[in-house]
């Protein structure tokens, strides 16, 4: 009974090294020894990719060394869910990954020889990975559901950020980036494009920007006001914007307010538009509620 015990504490002690090992490799970013490619790479058709390039197929160990050979790969449109593997690329500098169903960015947290990424079109709602990797030149975001860019702000080395068709409302990380000299933030929710419009040798385009407000509750008999509706940045650098292009359900423009002064015919949204040339445009809905108006009690009169 002894010696069995013995064995077993033995065993465990095996494996808990063993795990242990394993830890401290994924820990450090490199593989001890040699890893087939489809356990390095969880994700089977980006393990087809990785194995194209060293010219070997997945079941296939790799070592560190044949890993560090990689600086750049193409996976678009390859229904990739998981990057995880990728951060034992330690050489990459440029990465295509654009059209997956890529949501998890933590393998790319310590790549510090990435310049150039390509994730347009993936479900991409986190962007705190990237935060660090300042060697990063051209960053393409386009069409995920991003809301917030602020992770971003210390890449310092970016000349081009592509973030159309997201779910932005604040761009103000991009005057902390210097080098920048391309922003396409079209497909938005974009109010303050100051951050911008300050760089004069930036070129810019955020047009069809959609901010939808909190819905309120209005009586349809009163007048309803939308204070300040102004698009900060446009009108500063632009007097002749501070006026909306448009306004609907007969809103007027006292500066800087607009003012609907009948609603009786129960619009669902009120709206204003803005719009500077054709780097910039923004559209302001409102939804609106209505408060349930009792009708006056008119008596009768009786005829005596």
């Amino acid at each position: 009974m002894k010696i069995k015990g013995l064995i077993l504490i033995g065993l465990a002690l095996s494996c808990f090294f063993l795990f242990s090992m394993l830890q401290v490799a994924h820990a450090s970013g490199e593989i001890k020894g040699e890893k087939s490619i489809n356990e390095i790479f969880e994700d089977g058709n980006l393990a087809l990719i990785i194995a194209g390039k060293l010219n070997k197929s997945i079941v296939d160990d790799v070592t560190q060394a044949e890993l560090n050979t990689i600086m750049q790969f193409d996976a678009e449109y390859c229904d990739i869910k998981s990057i995880s593997g990728v951060e034992f690329l330690k050489n990459l500098a440029s990465v295509n990954l654009n059209s997956n169903k890529i949501v998890d960015l933590s393998p790319l947290k310590d790549l510090k020889e990435l310049k150039v990424l390509n994730l347009n079109n993936n479900i991409i709602k986190q962007l705190k990975p990237l935060s660090n990797i300042r060697t990063l030149r051209v960053l393409e975001l386009n069409e995920n559901i991003i809301s917030d860019v602020d992770s971003l702000k210390n890449l310092s080395e970016l000349r081009i950020l592509l973030v159309n068709s997201n779910k932005i409302v604040d761009i103000s990380c991009v005057g902390n980036m210097q080098k920048l000299f391309v922003l396409e933030a079209n497909n938005n929710s974009i109010t303050n494009m100051q951050p911008i419009m300050k760089r004069k040798e930036a070129t810019y385009s955020a047009q069809n920007q959609i901010l939808y407000k909190q819905p309120v509750t209005v009586n349809p008999n009163n007048s309803f006001q939308m204070l300040n509706p102004v698009v900060v940045g446009v009108c500063e650098r632009n007097p002749e914007n501070l006026a909306p292009k448009e306004i609907s359900a007969g809103g007027q423009y006292d500066f800087p307010d607009i003012t609907w002064k009948n609603l009786a015919s129960k619009p669902e949204t009120i709206e204003c538009s803005y719009s500077y040339g054709d780097k910039y445009n923004l559209k302001i809905i409102q939804p609106l509620n209505y408060k349930s108006v009792a009708k006056p009690n008119i008596k009768k009169q009786t005829k005596k």
